[in-house]
């Protein structure tokens, strides 16, 4: 997916949370980030210093795998990923949105 400037203006300015239901869903969203930032072509590793290199996001992933493909990408810290670990699918997904919600909430709230 490709997003038109306005899109991409939002993307980096009000989204706070990107869910993720597969793997290759956290490389489009890496990818649209990369031409937001005009990092696209850099190296990966220079795209992992780059500030805001996962569109300041927390990710909320589906299940381990697509968790572990986050954390993979060197674009985001643990702490900022998002997984049902004992119940994924639909369900762990959406109890997993709650988290992040509440959790950026609160840190909202004391900073």
């Amino acid at each position: 997916v490709k997003y038109t400037d306005d899109q991409m203006d939002v993307i980096m300015d009000d989204i706070q949370v990107a869910c993720f239901g597969s793997p290759s869903s956290v490389d489009s969203w890496l990818k649209n980030v990369d031409r937001i930032l005009g990092i696209e072509d850099l190296s990966d590793e220079d795209k992992k210093k780059a500030p805001g290199s996962n569109g300041y996001v927390v990710a909320v992933c589906i299940g381990n795998t697509t968790a572990k493909r986050c954390l993979e990408s060197g674009r985001w810290n643990a702490m900022d990923i998002y997984y049902p670990k004992s119940d994924p699918g639909i369900k762990g997904w959406a109890d997993s949105c709650f988290q992040a919600a509440g959790d950026i909430m609160e840190d909202s709230f004391w900073s």
